[in-house]
């Protein structure tokens, strides 16, 4: 279609588990030190990954390991109604984890109220970001 080529990697999802590429985080705090993120909130089967997430902000988190610099990256996300204390995301981190250095580009955050979809890149050392939104039902 685009004439790309043929991807260098990609994940069906087959099995019960994740393959040995992708990470789960956790246990450990989650975003601004609000609930948990547990390998025990990522489902998968059916060729699906399914990440659970609660109103105290526990929830599941994973990244593909090692990543890499330059490429085209695609998903599709589901994502459910959520609690105040729950946000669905599908984001680009820098593998150095040295936020806000190294960059991190939020292609979908879905806030609680769940009638828009966000994006942001975030840049420099000061976390400069640039953004946008558009208005989407995302139930």
């Amino acid at each position: 279609m685009h004439n790309w080529g043929e991807p260098t990697y990609e994940s069906d999802f087959d099995g019960n588990v994740l393959d040995p590429t992708w990470h789960a985080y956790g246990p450990e705090p989650g975003n601004e030190k609000a609930g948990i993120r547990t390998p025990e909130a990522i489902r998968v089967a059916d060729g699906l990954v399914t990440i659970t997430g609660d109103e105290r902000g526990n929830t599941g988190a994973m990244k593909w390991f090692p990543g890499q610099k330059y490429g085209r990256w695609e998903g599709c996300l589901k994502v459910g109604a959520a609690g105040n204390a729950y946000h669905a995301l599908f984001l680009l981190w820098p593998d150095a984890e040295d936020w806000p250095k190294g960059g991190e580009i939020d292609w979908v955050e879905i806030f609680k109220n769940r009638n828009e979809v966000n994006w942001f890149l975030h840049y420099d050392n000061e976390s400069d970001q640039t953004s946008d939104q558009v208005t989407h039902t995302s139930t």
